[in-house]
Parts: structure tokens; C-alpha cells; sequence
């Protein structure tokens, strides 16, 4: 029971966090105006999980006002990937898990 409840939480925290990085991503894309209170709060709370990687590549810039954001595709495709391997393992799905015998 309790490990089915740490699965829970920790694929809403990873659904959550690859929406707002996703988000962020979309968000730049399209040029939003960044004064929207909507627009604000998904590029602060989205800041964290993305500035580990800028500076991989430079931004590039798409019709007047958007641009792809890289370090937010970097970062949205390698949280999936670890959160996939992540609760794959805590689910027992996994190469590494008892099942198989590795663990």
C-alpha cells in the first residue's frame, strides 16, 4: 500500500513537472507575453527544472517574438527518460527488477 502511494506521488510530481517544461517550451515558441500571470507563473516555476541546461545550445529564434528554447527540450526529454526508468523500477517492470532476478 504505501509503496503503490510513493508510485502515485512521484508520477504526479513527474507528469507535473514534464507539463510545465513542456509548457515553458510551447510557451516561448508561440512568443508569449511574459506580464500574463499564466505566462509568469509556468516560466518561474519551470526556471528550475530548465537552467541546468542552458547554455547546452543557443536558442533559436522563430518568427517575430518566438524562439525554441533547447535547454527545454533537452530537459523535458531527459526527465521523461528518467522518470520512465524511475517508476519502471519502483513498479518492478524494469531490466533491473526482482522479477528478473537482478535486484
Amino acid at each position: 500500500m504505501l509503496g503503490h502511494l510513493v508510485y502515485m506521488a512521484l508520477k504526479i510530481a513527474w507528469i507535473f513537472i514534464l507539463a510545465l517544461v513542456g509548457a515553458r517550451f510551447l510557451l516561448l515558441l508561440v512568443g508569449a507575453e511574459a506580464s500574463s500571470d499564466l505566462v509568469d507563473f509556468v516560466y518561474n516555476k519551470s526556471d528550475f527544472w530548465v537552467k541546468p541546461f542552458f547554455g547546452v545550445l543557443d536558442g533559436t529564434k522563430v518568427g517575430d517574438d518566438g524562439q525554441i528554447e533547447w535547454a527545454s527540450i533537452i530537459a523535458f526529454v531527459l526527465y521523461y527518460a528518467v522518470g520512465y526508468f524511475v517508476l519502471g523500477l519502483i513498479r518492478g517492470e524494469g531490466r533491473f527488477s526482482r522479477s528478473h532476478g537482478l535486484i
